[in-house]
């Protein structure tokens, strides 16, 4: 399985708009192959920083010829 990161910097004051939409942008997530688990955290030391870890399958990658 693999974890995938990001930290999500986000402009002080716009919090609240930038986790509305994170219900659809999860069902968009879940729907791809191998997807396992989602996990969206807020910073309690940065409350602008939101944490996204996303667990999966290895997904095939494409061979250059």
């Amino acid at each position: 399985m693999i974890t995938e990161h990001a930290l999500l910097p986000v402009s002080p004051g716009q919090e609240h708009a930038f986790e509305l939409p994170f219900g659809e942008a999860r069902s968009i997530t879940a729907s791809m192959a191998g997807f396992r688990n989602l996990s969206f955290s807020r910073s309690v030391e940065w409350p602008s920083t939101y944490l996204l870890l996303v667990d999966g399958l290895p997904r095939p990658t494409a061979r250059l010829l």
